[in-house]
């Protein structure tokens, strides 16, 4: 089935945690998605420690986020593994233009490594492991 990540992004943009995040999987097996987060208020939750995109503490709490959220989505439009990166999206990397709208291909671009490893994992796993 086609997905339309605006509609599954738009979701997210009311959570205080996540700053920005990318999907993809469009004509994969599954979805995932690549997240930044708010250090403001990632550093309020209980055992928060920076670097936040690897604390255990921050992972979870996107996990509970993403579980949630999942179930408002049908099978076809849930996201089965994410990832938090250590930086937000940016102009000096093309990732976002002047006006702060994600560039999906450089995104995509600038962390297929990390894409590639969420989908050799698999769905079965999630969050940064």
């Amino acid at each position: 089935k086609k997905i339309f990540p605006g509609r599954v992004e738009t979701l997210f943009k009311f959570e205080p945690l996540i700053s920005q995040l990318l999907l993809a999987g469009d004509n994969l097996p599954h979805l995932v998605a690549l997240f930044t987060i708010q250090p403001s208020v990632a550093e309020t939750l209980p055992g928060a420690a920076a670097p936040f995109h690897e604390c255990p503490a921050v992972i979870a709490e996107v996990d509970r986020i993403v579980r949630r959220i999942n179930k408002q989505l049908a099978p076809f439009e849930q996201i089965k593994r994410f990832r938090i990166l250590p930086r937000d999206f940016s102009i000096e990397h093309g990732e976002v233009t002047a006006t702060m709208k994600v560039r999906r291909r450089q995104v995509m671009e600038n962390f297929r490594p990390e894409l590639e490893d969420l989908y050799r994992r698999g769905a079965s796993g999630r969050g940064g492991e």
